[in-house]
């Protein structure tokens, strides 16, 4: 079994995880991506709104965030997901990204709170030729939410640390910092 499918494997067990939970939500992001590649030279800087995993020029920061929360709502479990597909008469070129993600929530019966994170998932490009490469990703970040809507949403800056791995096509991976800005509606 590739390493890919143990990474999607265990995101779906994290979020099956709280099939019980009180609270589920969905939500978007935007963001700020700052990539430095992992041998050096130059780093790419992406602005997405709302971010996507890209595929001619990756955000590194997926766009629909799909979520759970505990009944005390200190943990909050969730998949961040991206797909852009991009077509021409010839072509197709397909870029998608997963991550899951557990999310600690200090104070969280507070209107505004802070919060630390991490998770891990793929992220990658598939093309219509037959080429395909996916990369590994991990990290986490730290943030602030401010309930909104009498807490049906709530809205989110997080500042992130993430890790990609190289691929087997060139890629050589390296270091993702980013600024997220998203909002999340909850369904109680």
């Amino acid at each position: 079994m590739n390493r890919n499918a143990l990474l999607l494997a265990g995101a779906f067990m994290l979020l099956a995880g709280s099939a019980h939970a009180e609270n589920w939500s969905i939500g978007s992001n935007l963001g700020l991506s700052d990539l430095h590649p992992k041998h050096g030279g130059d780093a790419l800087v992406v602005f997405g709104a709302p971010s996507s995993p890209g595929v001619i020029v990756p955000t590194f920061q997926p766009g629909l965030r799909l979520g759970a929360s505990s009944k005390g709502g200190e943990f909050e479990t969730y998949f961040d997901t991206g797909l852009t597909v991009f077509s021409s008469s010839s072509s197709t070129v397909t870029g998608y990204q997963l991550t899951a993600n557990l999310q600690y929530n200090f104070g969280a019966r507070s209107s505004t709170n802070p919060f630390l994170t991490f998770g891990g998932g793929v992220m990658g490009q598939s093309y219509s030729e037959g080429n395909n490469n996916s990369n590994p990703i991990w990290g986490g970040g730290l943030g602030v939410r401010q309930r909104v809507a009498g807490n049906h949403g709530d809205v989110r800056v997080e500042f992130r640390y993430d890790s990609i791995s190289e691929d087997k096509q060139g890629f050589e991976g390296g270091t993702l910092y980013g600024v997220k800005i998203g909002f999340d509606l909850w369904m109680r």
